[in-house]
């Protein structure tokens, strides 16, 4: 349908280039609020590049973007019955398309760069915290460096924690997102929960792979 075409792009180029699909996408009307979770995820790339390469692993990296997408899928599948949020279609010139990309570009680069400038200003702000702290208020903030950083750390639960990170996004892209779907009504409570859901989803699902020892 209408709806597969921003979705399948999602998962292709990850946040927020779905959240920005949905605003040329036709829903009669309606834009249902589940599809915020299809629309909040990483792109493959980076974990069959940048994790696969951090871990040293091909198979791994495929394994938790297996854990990252279908826990996308279940969140929206937990949402079905989530009311819809009301939204209309207004058509776009040339002129207003490259405008807006270029304001994309700009607040995607403008939240990268809080998150992670905000990541390091907790670490140096609290040098007493232990180190498990920091980490997590990394991941908090911004997902690249916060995955790095549970790497760095090593954990027992490295590859569940490493799915939730991933899959919570860090407030950095969770902003990212927030700016093109507030202009469908949503909030940032509502977003911040859908992400926190695909987190616990996709961290259970790799804690189960882990205890079937198919991480190796």
């Amino acid at each position: 349908g209408s709806g597969l075409f921003p979705i399948i792009s999602g998962f292709l180029c990850g946040s927020p280039g779905g959240a920005k699909m949905m605003q040329g996408n036709d829903w009669g009307g309606k834009i249902p609020r589940r599809e915020m979770a299809l629309t909040g995820v990483m792109s493959p790339a980076f974990f069959l590049g940048t994790l696969s390469g951090w871990l040293a692993s091909q198979r791994i990296a495929c394994l938790l973007y297996f854990c990252h997408v279908l826990g996308a899928v279940l969140s929206a599948l937990c949402m079905r019955k989530v009311p819809s949020v009301a939204s209309e279609k207004t058509p776009l010139s040339l002129f207003a398309c490259i405008g807006q990309s270029i304001q994309a570009l700009l607040q995607v680069g403008y939240f990268v760069m809080l998150g992670t400038v905000a990541s390091r200003m907790c670490a140096c702000a609290l040098p007493f915290l232990p180190e498990g702290v920091l980490v997590f208020l990394q991941s908090l903030m911004e997902v690249t460096g916060g995955a790095r950083a549970v790497i760095s750390l090593s954990p027992g639960l490295l590859y569940p924690l490493l799915s939730a990170a991933t899959s919570f996004g860090g407030l950095s892209i969770l902003m990212q997102n927030l700016s093109f779907w507030q202009e469908k009504g949503v909030s940032f409570v509502e977003l911040a929960l859908v992400q926190l859901l695909h987190a616990a989803i996709s961290f259970l699902l790799c804690f189960f792979l882990q205890i079937l020892s198919l991480f190796g």
